[in-house]
């Protein structure tokens, strides 16, 4: 029987800019053999964005490296680790009441090891070790070589162990090789860190600044993964389109793991409008693996607020590049984020973001309500758009966004798509299949279960704002 070592939780809500979630994240299955039953054991739980998945996998790897197994059981793991996200508030919120349910489990097993990972663990680890005694270790996302070394201190009966030290030129090259396959569906993580300043996020004081993985590497991975049965690939970066490799940019890694054979499907996430150049768009149209899909944050409409959040560009230039790239690459969905209720946003302001993302015709919109984060130049500034007005731009937000949605949607009634099929759906009495369509769209589908993980072709006869019904072709 597979089993999963690592659980997942990543509400819409707690992703903005940088770390962006876009849906259920696949995980890789693990099987405990015979000879594994005597080690150790650890448990992952990850909340945040798909980047903090890919690093709980590193870690997996790196423990598996020094004798431990993976669990699916919180309760027979001897080291139990929480990966967190720091993006927003609710975020940590979250994860402090997960430490706390947690306790308990020390009480009846004071031998059990628990730790916390990740952003959250980067920013305040020494409050965690202070409120939380019963936590063991604290370890920023460039400290995971570091765990064995802790876990062996802390046996040794060393006390609680912290390592929050930034390394820019940390990427895990190695350990990325080691990681076990990832099933129908891989995340790759070829950018770590963000150069950016954005006042509202916290992604570069917790992971510092940019660096990347060379273009050889990353394709030996990717044919690494290919060879063990993945299909999909999404190339993961806090600001991926500003990868480079020497004087090679991201449109060129995209045409490198096009090559590669067997491969039949490319994502990537998440992009930055500053660096939206031609050629990307270029390798986007001409790589058959290369989904139609851009997933491209714009925060907010009014060129006021975003020259208070220092993102670089205005309502005009965001347009112009959604055009160019709806123009080279056919059939091209877009999704974006948004951040309602920064401080000083008025109704003016707000009327800019409706403008703006009834203009663009987005596909998908993840909406957000401004809240502060400590650590971050808007720290400094006052929160002074009341809780109420932020609720109801946001429901605003919602809204139109569920109508254009619904209006996109409907535009695929009548066409056949194809499908990557990946699951059974969650409504199990009507027994359908799930899967997505090269422009991210989840399709439900009556088929048999023997299709999962193939590619078929659906005629699309139903939609909602949020998926397509059809029938296999």
């Amino acid at each position: 029987m597979h089993q999963n070592p690592f659980q997942v939780l990543h509400p819409s809500e707690e992703t903005s800019g940088g770390c962006s979630s876009t849906g259920t994240l696949p995980l890789p299955s693990r099987t405990l053999s015979a000879a594994q039953e005597g080690l150790k054991k650890y448990f992952i739980q990850t909340y945040g964005c798909q980047m903090n998945l890919y690093d709980s996998e590193l870690v997996g790897s790196i423990l598996m490296q020094s004798g431990y197994a993976p669990t699916n059981s919180v309760h027979d793991a001897d080291l139990v680790l929480i990966n967190t996200c720091a993006v927003r508030e609710n975020a940590e919120q979250r994860v402090y009441g997960r430490i706390g349910e947690l306790k308990s489990l020390k009480t009846e097993n004071p031998d059990k090891v628990m730790g916390v990972l990740g952003c959250m663990a980067q920013r305040i680890g020494d409050d965690i070790l202070d409120r939380a005694a019963h936590v063991d270790l604290v370890a920023g996302p460039d400290s995971y070589r570091r765990l064995p070394e802790m876990l062996a201190r802390i046996e040794s009966g060393e006390g609680q162990q912290y390592a929050m030290t930034l390394d820019n030129v940390e990427s895990y090259s190695e350990v990325a090789e080691t990681r076990s396959p990832g099933g129908l569906k891989a995340w790759l993580a070829v950018q770590r860190g963000c150069n950016y300043a954005c006042t509202y996020c916290i992604v570069p004081y917790v992971r510092g600044r940019e660096r990347y993985r060379p273009i050889p590497e990353v394709v030996k991975e990717v044919e690494r993964l290919v060879a063990t049965g993945t299909k999909e690939i999404t190339l993961l970066g806090q600001t991926i389109n500003a990868y480079r490799d020497g004087e090679q940019r991201f449109d060129a890694l995209l045409r490198a793991c096009n090559e590669v054979d067997g491969l039949e499907r490319i994502r990537y996430t998440t992009s930055h409008p500053l660096k939206m150049r031609t050629g990307m768009f270029e390798a986007m149209a001409d790589c058959e693996h290369v989904c139609e899909f851009l997933h491209l944050p714009f925060q907010s409409g009014s060129n006021r607020i975003l020259m208070h959040m220092r993102r670089g560009y205005s309502y005009e230039e965001y347009i112009i590049k959604i055009a160019e790239a709806r123009s080279i690459v056919p059939g091209l969905a877009v999704a974006t984020d948004v951040i309602v209720g920064y401080p000083t946003e008025t109704e003016e302001d707000f009327q800019r973001t409706l403008d703006l993302i009834e203009e663009v015709d987005f596909d998908m919109v993840y909406n957000f309500m401004f809240s502060v984060r400590p650590g971050t130049p808007a720290e400094e500034f006052e929160d002074d758009v009341p809780i109420e007005v932020k609720k109801e731009r946001l429901q605003r937000v919602i809204s139109l966004s569920k109508t254009l949605a619904q209006k996109k949607n409907n535009g695929y009634i009548g066409t056949t798509q194809e499908v990557m099929v990946d699951g059974i759906a969650e409504k199990k009495w009507d027994r359908r299949l799930i899967g997505r369509t090269r422009t991210n769209k989840p399709v439900h589908f009556d088929g048999d279960e023997s299709l999962l993980e193939e590619i078929v072709h659906v005629r699309v006869t139903e939609a909602g704002p949020h998926s397509l019904l059809g029938d296999l072709v």
